[in-house]
């Protein structure tokens, strides 16, 4: 699997979520008083007697959870939506909500993500409002727009003193927090032993957070280093969702289908270790987990290997349909040059 840029990520919308419309601009007061003035009023009418809270973010509905709380850990994992105070959605990660809007795309992911949390990478708003939640609750929360931005001062009138009105709009999350954790690669290993247990219960470890199983093949033969084979391959997360193949049925039938791609195997240049391996004429690099996996297999073999996104994406994740922190799935077949 090449490395590919990300250009687009749905969780980014989270962190830096009512789109930055420019530069940092002086600040209106007046123009805050007025958005303050339009938020007041706006929860008179749809949510009488709630009030600021923490950094001055108004909790609208919150139902508790039962689970860890939230108290600062560096990670979490969440569902997510957000919308205007029109109740306009902007972005969300469930799957039935973007089918009821019209704007469902199987080539996104939809579904809980990892987000960092630590240092000041979540706006301050987001962030307050992540505060005291347990796992399992849901909270929902009007952020206005002075809340919105990343810089952290003493006190909550500061912050709306020196926002200004025009870079950020006001926002409504909707956020259920699945989970929260401080070590996110040994929580990332958990989650993919315990799928793999279920999926391929004696699948063997190759190494902490790479595992390997052959599926068919006899060969114990070696490939010799500076020979070109070739693979088919199909990539799928966690949750069964393909992200790419070079199998073209399998990609209509996963909604990922491109008429402006060749559907056919991929070549590979072979090396003395896996970091020499390549893809493509072109020598692309891969990604190190499924280097890693192809070189445990020999000619004519038919493989899947599961690994970490330490091994893969990381944390920036794959375009639109991998998530930060995404273990990967991938079935591998070396097949005869087509």
């Amino acid at each position: 699997m090449t490395k590919i840029m990300k250009t687009n990520k749905i969780a980014w919308l989270l962190i830096g979520a009512a789109l930055l419309t420019g530069c940092a601009k002086s600040v209106s007061t007046s123009d805050n008083e007025d958005n303050r003035t339009y938020i007041e009023a706006w929860l008179a009418k749809n949510h009488p007697g709630v009030s600021a809270s923490g950094t001055g973010i108004y909790i609208l509905e919150d139902k508790a959870g039962t689970g860890t709380a939230y108290n600062g850990q560096e990670y979490v994992y969440i569902r997510f939506t957000t919308k205007d105070l029109n109740g306009n959605i902007s972005t969300t990660t469930d799957a039935k909500t973007a089918q009821q809007l019209g704007i469902y795309d199987k080539t996104y992911f939809y579904g809980p993500e990892v987000i960092y949390a630590g240092g000041q990478s979540l706006n301050v708003g987001v962030e307050d409002m992540l505060k005291g939640m347990k796992v399992g609750g849901t909270r929902t929360a009007l952020i206005p727009n002075w809340l919105m931005g990343y810089k952290r001062y003493d006190d909550a009138e500061t912050y709306y003193k020196k926002a200004s009105a025009s870079d950020y709009s006001n926002t409504i999350y909707t956020i259920t927090l699945e989970d929260t954790f401080t070590d996110e690669t040994a929580w990332e290993t958990d989650s993919l032993a315990r799928y793999l247990w279920e999926a391929y219960p004696y699948i063997p470890k190759v190494e902490d957070g790479l595992y390997y199983q052959k599926l068919a093949g006899t060969s114990t033969h070696a490939i010799p280093a500076d020979t070109t084979v070739y693979i088919n391959y199909t990539g799928r997360l966690l949750n069964g969702q393909v992200f790419d193949t070079t199998d073209e049925k399998t990609a209509k039938i996963a909604g990922i289908y491109s008429s402006s791609k060749t559907y056919e195997p991929t070549q590979v240049n072979w090396g003395e270790t896996y970091s020499d391996l390549s893809m493509g004429s072109s020598g692309s690099t891969m990604i190190e987990g499924f280097a890693k996996t192809l070189f445990q297999m020999h000619p004519g073999e038919k493989g899947i290997g599961a690994f970490i996104s330490g091994k893969g994406y990381g944390s920036s994740g794959s375009g639109n349909i991998i998530p930060s922190y995404s273990p990967l799935i991938f079935e591998i077949e070396l097949v005869p040059e087509p």
